[in-house]
């Protein structure tokens, strides 16, 4: 594997010589993503190889938290085969499917199942579960990617979007089971229609409002409004909602202007819908 400052470029030797010896026969090829913590590669026709882009920081909790948590979702999430704790790659079950663009289109079917999938989630028992992996950006950071992409944006509109949603008050009721990263990529859908979620690797026990963010990437402003009927959220919780999908957008954006036009062009949607353009 060759280091780019802090990112790894895997090949698709190195992925061979990570496939336990009963897959060694399998053909292997990479797999184009917009995706931006792992290299993917499928092994064979049902099976998928991620290994981390960057150097592992050693808290691989997604084997067990899909164990966990897939005899309770409506959506099909992949089963583990393989991982190795200390390297951070890990073995999955591919599962078929495109993810959604960020255009505000995904409809009122798409609304319903992640209605469905979010409801089915907080349900799910919380005994022995971590915190998720990731908490809402500081302001220190987000302010910094705010000067960043200063040149697209209303610095000033967005600075005073950000400070009020990020003061909303703090979840009060007890800690239920999220995601952590669910945004498009990682959504699965065929017919429009909501099939399958991945990358589980920030997932834990804590508050819901994190995995609000998806319905700033995906919907549109009645949908959204639908949704959060739906799922009878109070203003703090929404608002909570939209700062994490502000922070992430605002933060990915200068980060992979130049990089990734996926992520760039989820996070400018997202900007726009939180702001209310």
């Amino acid at each position: 594997m060759r280091m780019h400052a802090d990112q790894v470029d895997v090949t698709v030797v190195d992925a061979r010589r990570l496939l336990p010896p009963e897959l060694a026969g399998r053909p292997v090829r990479p797999v184009a993503s917009g995706g931006t913590v792992n290299a993917v590669f499928r092994v064979g026709d049902d099976l998928a190889l991620r290994v981390p882009l960057r150097p592992f920081g050693g808290d691989l909790r997604e084997p067990a938290v899909l164990r966990a948590l897939a005899p309770h979702l409506p959506v099909a999430i992949p089963l583990p085969y393989a991982h190795d704790a200390e390297r951070g790659w890990t073995i999955q079950q591919w599962l078929p499917g495109v993810t959604p663009k960020s255009d505000g289109r995904g409809g009122r079917a798409l609304a319903d199942d992640l209605v469905a999938v979010l409801e089915a989630l907080w349900r799910v028992p919380t005994s022995g579960a971590v915190p998720p992996a990731r908490s809402l950006w500081p302001h220190p950071v987000v302010r910094a990617a705010i000067d960043a992409a200063a040149d697209e944006l209303d610095a000033t509109a967005t600075l005073a979007a950000w400070e009020r949603l990020s003061a909303a008050g703090p979840w009060r009721r007890p800690p239920v089971w999220v995601h952590g990263d669910l945004l498009p990529g990682n959504i699965l859908l065929r017919g429009g229609r909501l099939v399958g979620l991945i990358d589980f690797a920030g997932a834990g026990v804590g508050d819901p409002a994190c995995d609000l963010m998806v319905f700033w990437h995906v919907l549109g402003r009645s949908d959204r409004a639908y949704v959060r009927r739906r799922l009878g959220l109070d203003d703090d919780t929404w608002h909570r909602g939209a700062a994490w999908a502000l922070a992430q957008a605002l933060v990915a954006l200068p980060y992979y202007r130049h990089t990734n036009p996926h992520m760039t062009a989820s996070a400018r949607y997202a900007i726009r819908a939180v702001l209310g353009r």
